[in-house]
């Protein structure tokens, strides 16, 4: 039986002859709720401190820009977001949870806004990824002279932050390719609301 056919039967397993069902709206609550949890947790375990003013990196905008590349889909941007904000107040550094909200809410805005607009498949892999990790690394950097109001801090800041973003960029695009497989091999599964 196939997956169309799966979701066409009636309750009694007959075929009830109607096309595959549409992604409803816990659909697309799941999977605002699970890229909560997933940024949150790749924030949590996938940390390194750096500096005296608390500044750290961590493998949240890795999930971040892999969501956004599968889903290609904008009301996901703030799960991304709230993510990284409740992964701040559980890492008891609450001073980067308002900045952590906006900076990655945007970036995967940026992910799917450059997607939908770059055509050329090779610019389409590289550059909405690089463009997000300059974008980490301004906002992240903005955080924290706000944080601290120590400019010698920036440059360690900016050093680090850019490093985090971008090792996620790459991480992402090595990635895409197998990225393109689920969501050729799986469309109709990965169409939330669309």
């Amino acid at each position: 039986m196939s997956h169309s056919s799966i979701l066409a039967t009636t309750s009694s397993g007959k075929d009830s002859g109607l096309l595959p069902m549409k992604a409803s709206r816990s659909d697309s609550l799941l999977v605002f709720l699970v890229t909560i949890g997933l940024v949150c947790v790749a924030t949590i375990l996938f940390t390194y401190s750096y500096g005296d003013y608390g500044g750290y990196i961590n493998g949240s905008h890795i999930i971040i820009m892999a969501v956004a590349y599968v889903t290609l889909n904008n009301k996901f941007a703030p799960a991304a977001g709230l993510g990284a904000m409740l992964a701040a107040f559980l890492s008891e550094v609450p001073y980067y949870a308002l900045g952590a909200l906006i900076i990655n809410t945007i970036e995967y805005l940026i992910v799917v806004i450059l997607l939908r607009k770059i055509k050329h498949p090779i610019i389409k892999r590289t550059i909405p990824f690089l463009v997000s990790a300059l974008f980490i690394s301004a906002g992240f950097v903005l955080v924290d002279w706000l944080i601290s109001q120590n400019v010698e801090y920036l440059l360690v800041s900016l050093l680090y932050n850019s490093f985090q973003g971008l090792v996620s960029a790459i991480v992402v695009m090595m990635f895409v390719p197998l990225f393109d497989f689920i969501k050729e091999r799986f469309p109709k599964q990965l169409e939330v609301n669309k």
